[in-house]
């Protein structure tokens, strides 16, 4: 087989791969976490290869020490979070629908902000890119009481 030959061979096969790696992702659905996977392995094992062990991203130590109670971490695609959060957090323009996020909510007898003061009973909402483990940042509400 010439050189040239080879060469397009190779590029057609990278071609298919990559229109097979840019198809339509199946639908996602809400997927509340286990609390018994904790390791990159088990995330790996429990949800697929790509999504990130999101209890590496929580210092439970710190939360213990300050009393917080993680209430849920539910895997989702930005659409779903948005439907359930958007009034909390607003829109990200630079995270696609389709885009599956940790979203982490977290309870604080007391939670301290640099700016925004002190909230007693507070539950923090935070945002995480479910491949990287990025964090996009948090919204924070004082439950009433």
């Amino acid at each position: 087989m010439s050189m040239k030959r080879l060469i397009c061979a190779a590029a057609m096969v990278l071609l298919a791969v990559s229109i097979s790696a840019c198809a339509a992702k199946p639908e996602q659905t809400p997927t509340t976490v286990d609390a018994t996977v904790t390791t990159q392995a088990a995330v790996t094992t429990a949800y697929g290869p790509d999504v990130y062990a999101i209890e590496q991203s929580i210092d439970q130590a710190h939360l213990d020490s300050v009393g917080a109670i993680v209430l849920s971490k539910e895997l989702m695609t930005y659409s779903d979070f948005l439907a359930d959060f958007e009034r909390d957090h607003g829109r990200d323009a630079s995270i696609a629908d389709d885009q599956r996020v940790w979203v982490v909510q977290i309870y604080f007898p007391e939670f301290d902000t640099i700016r925004g003061g002190v909230f007693k009973n507070a539950t923090t909402i935070s945002l995480y890119d479910a491949e990287t483990g990025f964090y996009y940042g948090y919204s924070v509400h004082e439950d009433e009481v």
